[in-house]
């Protein structure tokens, strides 16, 4: 088994394809696969592997429904100690196998202002998947690349299975009560309960769409 096994289907597929169970599929519940990637530094989604040092195989891209989106803590035993990741899960075309998509949101301090910021990652995703229905939509996830960062691209599927363009939309702001109102807003979307009661959307920003384009 390959990584093309989760790849998403070409855009001339005018149906999803079922998606191979890959070996490094690890066992979340008695009934349900859930294979977990992450994003390297370089900017490419790869399969978790049997350790940090081991990672799993690359894999170009992600198709499913969004069936959940929370905020994970990983890094107990590490030098860098708990860190937040923000967690989407999506039930791919295999009915008992789902993806866990695992970002770090760690913010880091622009060049120039030093303001802290959410990673583009992270905030290009949240505000992507806050344009469409969730548990109604499928679609296919993939990094895009950019001159210092990297983006997440989103693309929804018709109800006949035909990929769509891109969702191009502004990216969420970059503080944490940002992150923490979007968060809470796609899982009112999911039927799930808030994780963060204290946070104000009266708050939260948006950043234009050019710079999250040109960033």
């Amino acid at each position: 088994m390959t990584t093309a096994s989760l790849a998403a289907p070409d855009s001339t597929t005018p149906e999803l394809q079922p998606l191979t169970l890959p070996a490094w599929a690890v066992q979340a519940t008695p009934d349900v696969e859930r294979n977990l990637v992450g994003m390297s530094r370089s900017g490419d989604f790869y399969a978790y592997g049997d350790s940090p040092d081991q990672p799993g195989p690359l894999v170009p891209a992600l198709v499913g429904v969004v069936t959940d989106i929370t905020i994970s803590q990983h890094g107990a035993n590490s030098r860098y100690g708990l860190r937040d990741y923000l967690d989407v899960t999506l039930q791919t075309p295999i009915p008992d196998v789902q993806v866990l998509l695992r970002l770090p949101c760690k913010a880091s301090p622009h060049p120039v202002s030093g303001e802290l910021l959410i990673p583009w990652s992270v905030r290009s995703l949240l505000a992507a998947l806050q344009t469409i229905q969730l548990s109604e939509t499928a679609i296919k996830i993939q990094p895009r690349k950019g001159t210092a960062t990297t983006f997440i691209r989103v693309l929804p599927f018709s109800p006949e299975g035909i990929e769509q363009p891109e969702i191009r939309c502004e990216a969420i702001g970059g503080s944490r009560d940002d992150l923490d109102i979007s968060v809470n807003h796609l899982r009112s979307q999911l039927g799930l309960p808030p994780l963060f009661p204290g946070a104000s959307s009266s708050s939260g920003s948006q950043q234009p769409a050019t710079e999250l384009a040109a960033a």
